[in-house]
């Protein structure tokens, strides 16, 4: 399998970009359902920490993914999609951008105006930008728990569209995602699926 996306398909970088953004994503929305259930103790900041480190990484990885994406374009949508579908399907993607990255940046801002530390798996300490500040806090709060419900909204669209192409289209849209694409021979890499 090639690095670098091809005119058909996404290359190995960005699959696994794509496919270890998702499971950190998943990981830490798992992490914050079971770390507000915990009284406090020593478990729960594990888990907060745990949750800003996976963050602060998602972050990371959403930079790369962006720079690489400049390096090496998406392949083209199939011409079979309808004009409308093929806008609809670049605005979620700009949204789940936008979502990628403003919520780790308004969990960072939230944190650190509400007097916590906040650092990348303790290794790397993040900057005070403002010092203790309760209106900044209970606004980038706001923000984090409004864009977790918009992302995980924007998720559920996603995977179910790519699940509508593969079984219902029958199309290679969500196969040009996986590490191998699908034919009715079976796995065959980098070959569209035939119907």
């Amino acid at each position: 399998m090639a690095l670098r996306n091809s005119r058909t398909t996404f290359g190995a970088v960005a699959k696994f970009l794509h496919w270890i953004m998702a499971a950190l994503i998943l990981s830490n929305y798992v992490f914050e359902q079971f770390m507000h259930r915990l009284a406090i103790s020593p478990l729960k900041w594990l888990f907060y920490d745990l949750h800003k480190s996976v963050g602060l990484t998602v972050l990371l990885l959403w930079a790369l993914r962006l720079a690489w994406r400049s390096f090496s374009p998406a392949p083209a949508s199939p011409s079979t999609l309808p004009a409308v579908q093929r806008t609809i399907a670049r605005a979620s993607h700009v949204l789940l951008y936008v979502c990628m990255l403003v919520m780790p940046v308004s969990g960072f801002i939230g944190s650190k105006a509400g007097g916590f530390a906040a650092s990348w798996f303790g290794i790397v300490e993040m900057p005070d930008l403002f010092g203790k500040n309760d209106a900044i806090n209970f606004w980038a709060e706001a923000v984090h728990t409004f864009t977790a419900y918009g992302l995980l909204a924007l998720v559920c669209v996603h995977a179910s569209a790519a699940l509508h192409h593969h079984f219902v289209r029958r199309d290679a849209v969500m196969a040009r995602m996986l590490p191998g694409t699908i034919s009715r021979n079976g796995w065959v890499p980098d070959e569209p699926v035939r119907r």
